[in-house]
C-alpha cells in the first residue's frame, strides 16, 4: 500500500465527513419509536416542513401516470420540450404543439404542447420513434445576487473598490491594462446599451429568448439586448469599463463586449435559450464567454453547447451559483460543473470562502463576491455573489491572452491556475480551488507547460478532482507526472485522454486503486483514447510516464477530462415492478442510486393486515430532486412531489392486505452521482383506529 495517502488534505476529509453525517442522521431516524418516522436532520435544523397530510389509496386519484414515463406529472415545464432528432432525418413534424424555436444546424427545436395534449401519452409515443435521438423538458435557469443601495457617494468609492487590491489588480495594470483584439460574450440579461462607461466597448449583440405566440401579441418586447434587469450591465461593468471622475473603473480600459440575451427582465430563462448563447457566441468569433447564471441539474443540451466552445477554441467561464447554506443545495451549479468550463467561487475581503459560494470538485478558481459596478440607468451598484467573480477572471483571461498572444485558451486557464494565490485551506480544495486570482502574478509570471512540475512521486501527485480537466506536458523518458484522484462514492471514472504529439509505442497510464500497488493497472496509449475504471471510494493514484520501448521522448503536451459516474447499488436490478426490491417496513435505511439517466427504481411491500405505512426517501443533494411513486393493489397512484428544499419526500397512508409498490425517480430523468436513501415503516393499526397523517 502506498501510504502517502493518509497525509492526503482537503479533499480526502470529504467522504469521511459525509458519511460521519448520514450515520448520525439515520442512527436518529431508526431509534425513534413505531409508527412513526423520526424528523430528518434537516427538520431538526429547521430546514424541513412537516409530514404531508396522507391520502387514502384505496380510493380512486384522479389519473394514473404510466410508470414508462421517466419525468415528474405536473411541473409548469412540461408545456415545454427539446426534441432533438437524429442526423439524416427530417425535421419532425406533429400538429400536437407549437415550434417555438428550430435549430436546424443541430438537429434540435423547442416546441410548446398544445392544451389538452397529454405530456405523458405524447411523449412515450415520440420518444419510441427512431428518428429521435432524445426528448427533454426545458429547464429553468436562474441568476441571484444580492444588491445594497444604489446610492453611493464619490466618498465611497475607493472603499468599495477594495477586491482591485485584493486581486493585485494595479501590478496588472503597469504591465497591462487592455485588450482590443478579443471578444467577451457575456450571456445574461442583456447590457444597458446606452451607458456612458459601457457603450463604447459593445459589438454587435443578439437577443435569443423565445417567447410564445402568446407572448409576443401580449408583450412588448424589445428586440434589443438592452438589459431591463440590471445584472448583465453589473457583470459587464466589472469587466471593462470608462473611468469616471470618482476614480471608478472596470478591470480592463477597452475591451469588446458582446451582450447576448438569454435572461429574462425577471432574471428567469432557460436552458434552451442559454445552450443556443453560448452556440450564437462561438459563431461569432468570440473568444471568451462567461456565464452568470446556472441551474442544478444536467443537460444533454448545455453539455454539447460547452463541448462545442471547447473544440472551437473558445474558454467558457462560469460561476459556482449562490445558495443558503444548510439547504442542501450547495453544489456547483451546471454548466459550471462540466468539465471544460472554468468554475468561479466567491470569497471575502479575509480570503475565506463565502458561505453561499457553492463549492464542490469542480471549482477552479475564487476571486472576490463584493464589488462596485455599473448599472442600469446609467447608474452603479454594490453587488455580491458568485455572479461578480466570475467576470473578475474573464477580464484576467483577456489580459493573459494580450500578455502571451501564443498561448491556446486551455494554456490561458492554466496558467491563471499555475499563478493564483492560495487560500482557505493548503493545497487545491473544494471550496476554493486552485486559490484567488492573483493579476499581477499572471501578467509577471512567464508560462509553463506543466504547472505541476513537482508531481515527479506519489508524495507530490497534484490534485485532479471528478469532473474537472487537466492540461500538463512530460518533458522526457525520465518524467514522471502523479495525479490523486479522489471519489466520493465507487463507481467508475472515465478518463478522455489526448497527447497532443502522438507517440508510437506510447505513454503508460498506470492506475492504483487507493494507492494500492498490488491492484495497479497500466494501459498504453499512442495518441488518444477513453478509458473507463473501476475506482473505490476515496483517493486513488494516477501515474503518466513514457513506455520503456518508446525512443521518440520528446515534451508530449497531454490533456485529461475525469468524469465520475456512481456504483450501481444492492438492489439494482430494480428497474420495473417485475424486479421491484422486497421491503419489510421494519424502518430499515436502504441507500439507493440512480446511475443511468430516466432511471426508475421500484419497491414492493405486502401488507399483512390493515395497517399504517410511512415512506420517507432523503438526499442531501440539489442535483436530485426526489419524487416519490406509490402503487396501491387495485392500480391507483400517488406522486409526492413536493417544493423543495428540504430534499425529501415523505408519505402516510392507511394500507389494506395486499402489494404496494414505492417507486423512487429524479424529478428531470437525470443520472445523479449521489446516494439517496428510503425508509418504510409499517404498523398494523388496531380494529377502529385511524392513522396517524400528522
Amino acid at each position: 500500500m502506498i501510504h502517502w495517502l493518509k497525509t492526503y488534505k482537503g479533499a480526502v476529509v470529504f467522504g469521511a465527513v459525509a458519511c460521519l453525517a448520514l450515520f448520525t442522521l439515520f442512527y436518529s431516524v431508526l431509534t425513534e419509536p413505531a409508527p412513526r418516522l423520526a424528523e430528518s436532520s434537516l427538520e431538526q435544523d429547521g430546514q424541513g416542513g412537516a409530514a404531508q397530510e396522507g391520502q387514502d389509496l384505496d380510493q380512486p386519484l384522479e389519473e394514473t401516470a404510466s410508470p414508462d414515463f421517466p419525468f415528474t406529472e405536473g411541473f409548469e415545464e412540461y408545456e415545454e420540450w427539446m426534441i432533438k432528432w437524429k442526423k439524416g432525418f427530417p425535421r419532425p413534424e406533429e400538429e400536437e404543439f407549437e415550434v417555438l424555436d428550430v435549430d436546424d444546424k443541430r438537429q434540435i427545436m423547442l416546441v410548446r404542447l398544445h392544451k389538452g395534449v397529454d405530456p405523458m401519452t405524447w411523449y412515450k409515443r415520440w420518444a419510441g420513434r427512431t428518428d429521435i435521438e432524445y426528448i427533454r423538458p426545458n429547464q429553468r435557469v436562474e441568476i441571484k445576487s444580492w444588491h445594497d443601495s444604489k446610492s453611493v457617494t464619490p466618498e465611497q468609492v475607493e472603499a468599495l473598490q477594495a477586491y482591485l487590491q485584493q486581486i493585485n489588480a494595479e501590478a496588472a495594470w503597469e504591465v497591462a491594462d487592455r485588450n482590443d483584439e478579443i471578444t467577451i460574450a457575456i450571456l445574461d440579461t442583456g447590457i444597458d446599451l446606452t451607458h456612458p462607461l459601457l457603450k463604447d466597448f459593445l459589438v454587435e449583440g443578439i437577443h435569443l429568448i423565445t417567447y410564445t405566440e402568446e407572448e409576443q401579441e401580449r408583450l412588448d418586447i424589445d428586440p434589443t439586448p438592452q438589459d431591463y434587469n440590471g445584472h448583465g450591465t453589473q457583470v459587464a461593468g466589472v469587466i471593462v469599463a470608462a473611468e469616471n471622475e470618482w476614480g471608478y473603473r472596470g478591470l480592463l480600459r477597452s475591451a469588446n463586449l458582446m451582450p447576448v440575451k438569454v435572461m429574462r427582465d425577471d432574471g428567469s430563462g432557460s436552458e434552451f435559450d442559454v445552450a443556443r448563447g453560448i452556440y450564437h457566441a462561438v459563431d461569432h468569433q468570440a473568444d471568451i464567454i462567461v456565464l452568470s447564471v446556472g441551474f442544478p441539474f444536467n443537460s444533454e443540451w448545455m453539455r454539447e453547447a460547452v463541448e462545442y466552445a471547447e473544440e472551437h477554441g473558445v474558454l467558457v467561464i462560469a460561476a459556482t451559483g449562490n445558495s443558503e447554506e444548510g439547504t442542501g443545495a450547495m453544489q456547483v451549479s451546471y454548466p459550471a460543473a462540466y468539465p471544460s468550463v472554468l468554475a468561479v467561487g466567491a470569497v471575502n475581503e479575509r480570503d475565506e470562502y463565502e458561505r453561499y459560494s457553492n463549492f464542490g470538485p469542480e471549482v477552479d478558481l475564487v476571486a472576490p463576491g463584493t464589488v462596485f459596478t455599473t448599472d442600469t440607468g446609467g447608474g452603479f451598484t454594490k453587488v455580491q455573489g458568485t455572479s461578480m467573480a466570475a467576470p473578475q477572471v474573464a477580464a484576467l483571461a483577456a489580459l493573459v491572452m494580450h500578455q502571451y498572444p501564443e498561448l491556446t485558451p486551455v494554456e490561458v486557464r492554466n496558467h491563471m491556475i499555475y499563478t493564483a494565490e492560495d487560500v482557505y485551506q493548503e493545497g487545491w480544495d473544494m471550496y476554493t480551488g486552485h486559490g484567488r486570482i492573483d493579476m499581477g502574478a499572471a501578467l509577471s509570471t512567464p508560462p509553463v507547460k506543466d504547472i505541476y512540475a513537482a508531481n515527479h512521486s506519489p508524495e507530490q501527485a497534484a490534485p485532479f478532482p471528478i469532473e474537472t480537466m487537466v492540461y500538463s506536458e512530460l518533458r522526457d523518458k525520465e518524467d514522471r507526472d502523479y495525479f490523486i484522484v479522489e471519489t466520493p462514492y465507487r463507481g467508475t471514472i472515465e478518463l478522455d485522454i489526448y497527447f497532443h504529439v502522438g507517440k508510437y509505442n506510447g505513454i503508460d497510464l498506470t492506475f492504483y486503486p487507493n494507492g494500492d500497488e498490488n491492484l495497479a493497472q497500466t494501459f498504453t496509449i499512442q495518441k488518444e483514447e477513453v478509458l473507463v475504471l473501476e475506482v473505490p471510494q476515496g483517493a486513488s493514484l494516477i501515474r503518466l510516464s513514457y513506455n520503456d520501448k518508446e525512443r521518440r521522448t520528446t515534451p508530449v503536451p497531454y490533456q485529461i477530462t475525469n468524469s465520475f459516474n456512481i456504483y450501481k447499488d444492492n438492489q439494482h436490478p430494480n428497474h420495473s415492478p417485475e424486479e421491484a426490491y422486497p421491503l419489510q417496513g421494519d424502518g430499515k435505511v436502504i441507500v439507493g442510486t440512480l446511475h443511468e439517466e430516466q432511471l426508475q427504481d421500484w419497491f414492493v411491500f405486502e401488507a399483512p393486515a390493515p395497517g399504517q405505512l410511512e415512506v420517507l426517501v432523503t438526499v442531501h443533494t440539489s442535483r436530485l430532486d426526489p419524487v416519490l411513486r406509490i402503487y396501491t393493489p387495485e392500480g391507483h397512484e400517488h406522486i409526492e412531489d413536493n417544493d423543495d428544499p428540504p430534499w425529501e419526500e415523505r408519505y402516510v397512508t392507511k394500507v389494506r392486505p395486499g402489494r404496494y409498490y414505492i417507486v423512487v425517480e429524479d424529478y428531470y430523468g437525470n443520472q445523479v452521482n449521489e446516494e439517496y436513501y428510503l425508509i418504510a415503516t409499517y404498523s398494523p393499526l388496531e380494529e377502529g383506529t385511524e392513522p396517524d397523517t400528522r
